[in-house]
């Protein structure tokens, strides 16, 4: 799993006539450039600017995960003698929470030696022994044994319990990309969706 690319570096450089040139991270087919690819030139400026539609398209067709967001572009202005890299990292946070079936209230359980309980509507999941007949079990009653089983509390031989689930645990997948410009010994810059930051080195 990848974070979604939203934004993309542009070297700028100037050649002995003095025209003004772009190398873009990606091509307008959706390829991509690797700053390595490049690295014998001197670029004037860095550009980070934000992926159009018909790029992200192009990008998503090649498999590489991109949107189109409106966001604001950054200009970097370079010395011929700095040293330059453009990279992003990527971090991907999963975590969940639950939604009531009863009343859709959705919250997040994090006490994880209790079953969930809607604290709206006190909505929870039920228990029943297809053996002895018991349903509506007490959560209470209801334990995992050191396999992950939950067995009928009330059954002399251990029986497995039928659960019907009114409570949806669903699942959030959190993507961030940080594009990071590093220019040694001078900066280095951090930018985040709505973030900028800035470290002198």
């Amino acid at each position: 799993m990848s974070a979604i690319i939203e934004y993309m570096w542009v070297k700028i450089y100037i050649d002995q006539s003095g025209v003004e040139h772009f190398i873009p991270q990606f091509r307008e087919d959706g390829t991509q450039q690797f700053w390595t690819d490049s690295e014998n030139i001197t670029p004037t400026k860095l550009l980070i600017v934000p992926i159009s539609p018909k790029l992200a398209e192009n990008m998503i067709q090649k498999k590489i995960p991109a949107a189109s967001v409106p966001l604001t572009p950054y200009t970097f202005l370079l010395k011929p003698t700095d040293t330059v890299t453009a990279y992003w990292d990527n971090e991907i946070t999963i975590t969940n929470h639950f939604e009531c079936e009863t009343c859709g209230f959705t919250w997040q359980h994090t006490d994880a030696s209790k079953w969930a309980e809607c604290p709206r509507c006190g909505e929870k999941d039920t228990w029943s022994c297809m053996r002895c007949g018991t349903s509506n079990i007490n959560n209470a009653l209801v334990k995992k044994n050191n396999r992950g089983e939950t067995n009928c509390p009330y059954c002399e031989i251990p029986y497995g319990l039928n659960r019907s689930i009114h409570l949806h645990r669903i699942q959030d997948i959190i993507e961030n990309t940080d594009y990071v410009i590093l220019v040694e010994n001078r900066f280095k810059v951090i930018i985040r969706q709505h973030e900028v930051c800035v470290e002198s080195l």
